[in-house]
């Protein structure tokens, strides 16, 4: 698939090169003993550093004696031989890019223009510094419906998420989803197929999943999408598909969950973080034979929707159900004159004091399907060790997880585990 039939490939400036030099895996080996790329939170400090230094932009770091990075930044020495090690790979990383152009994969940055302002300015410093990408880049910023739900859904279900995607075509809504088996796939497809759109975004590998015949197809026609913060390489994780949950949902105007277990889930730990952080409506399917799940997301705050009111005009009933309408900012409201990579402040990201652990543990569940010690929970989720160690004692203490020793490791209990590969158009 080349290039050259997708949307026009926007170069990357100084301040754009310099991100994806710092921020992204591409051209790094793979060896775990390699130079890693600046986490969000890294680079997010970073560049508050850069904007109140005689830098004021990335990409004066190009060409910069790596002493005087390090001194004008207040770097320890570790970190500043890390990016300068980053940032020696330039010919290396051209020429991955242009790899992957002749793939038909595009990259932004949150410096280009083109990046999806939704995600700046509902996620701010969680925002991927970097975005890969394959199809329309327009299609990311259209007003649409987050669909998500669990893969293993019933009949019931899968015939809802089916007619949501195929009634989002006739109302020119575009779908957003994860494009995992189940409820993602059964949405965008049912888009596709009456002549819709839809925005994929991916917890597998880009480029393998570019390579299935009716994706590439769906792309080429400028029909799909596809998106993720990841190397278009990266194969499936439990962390790269609950880190990207969050990305759903912000790109979306509103969000419907069709399917959820309680307590526990990708679908159910992204639909309270939205709840909570109130980044779009939340539209819950009800009736008589819906999951425990969606019955508790309607609890706590989603918005019943019915079979009836999704084919008797879908797009006015959402409109007019749209509790949330007076937080939510026009597009052109939000889009940047002058796009900055800054990060937030820190009292922007700051939180109030609570108890986020029934929040944050069906993410961190998932991805204790396969063991994992401490070390390797933190680098998943961006967190500090000993918030790490604090959530993992407690989940251990009320049963839901289990320790094991020499060495230590932490894992759901087996029962518990399900598999959670995905698919798309399979």
């Amino acid at each position: 698939m080349k290039n050259e039939t997708l949307t026009p490939l926007t170069p990357l400036n100084n301040d754009g090169q310099v991100i994806l030099l710092l921020c992204s895996t591409l051209a790094l080996p793979r060896s775990s003993g390699g130079v890693k790329p600046l986490s969000g939170r890294e680079w997010n400090e970073l560049a508050r550093g850069i904007s109140t230094s005689h830098f004021r932009r990335p990409g004066a770091l190009l060409g910069a004696a790596a002493d005087d990075i390090r001194r004008e930044l207040r770097l320890d020495a570790s970190l500043a031989e890390r990016i300068g090690k980053l940032l020696e790979r330039g010919g290396q990383v051209a020429i991955e890019r242009s790899r992957l152009e002749d793939l038909g994969i595009w990259v932004l940055t949150r410096v280009d223009a083109n990046y999806p302002p939704r995600l700046k300015e509902r996620l701010r410093g969680q925002a991927p510094p970097v975005l890969f990408g394959a199809g329309p880049q327009p299609a990311m910023n259209d007003t649409g419906l987050a669909v998500v739900g669990s893969r293993d859904v019933d009949d019931a279900g899968a015939a809802f998420a089916a007619l949501l995607g195929e009634r989002c075509a006739a109302e020119g809504l575009v779908v957003f989803s994860g494009g995992a088996r189940g409820v993602d796939q059964l949405a965008v497809k049912g888009c596709l197929d009456h002549g819709g759109a839809g925005v994929a975004v991916l917890a597998d590998s880009l480029e393998q999943t570019l390579k299935r015949r009716e994706v590439g197809r769906s792309v080429l026609e400028s029909r799909l999408t596809l998106i993720t913060p990841l190397h278009p390489s990266t194969r499936f994780t439990v962390a790269g598909a609950m880190g990207r949950n969050k990305l759903i949902y912000a790109l979306a105007s509103w969000a419907a969950v069709v399917s959820a277990g309680l307590d526990s889930g990708g679908t159910w730990a992204g639909a309270i973080e939205n709840l909570r952080a109130g980044w779009v409506p939340l539209f819950v399917r009800a009736g008589e034979s819906v999951p425990p799940g969606n019955r508790e997301l309607i609890n706590r705050g989603g918005i019943p929707l019915g079979t009836a009111d999704v084919t008797e005009g879908l797009r006015t009933w959402i409109e007019q159900h749209d509790i949330a309408r007076s937080r939510r900012s026009d597009l052109a409201l939000i889009r940047e004159d002058s796009p900055t990579y800054r990060a937030p402040s820190r009292r922007a990201e700051s939180t109030e004091a609570a108890d986020v652990f029934p929040m944050v543990w069906p993410s961190i569940a998932a991805y204790l399907s396969t063991p994992r010690s401490e070390t390797e929970v933190a680098t998943a989720f961006s967190l500090e060790p000993s918030q790490v160690n604090a959530w993992l004692t407690r989940a251990v203490r009320e049963g839901l997880a289990e320790r094991t020793t020499d060495p230590v490791k932490y894992s759901i209990p087996a029962a518990s585990r399900q598999d959670q590969e995905p698919t798309l158009f399979d």
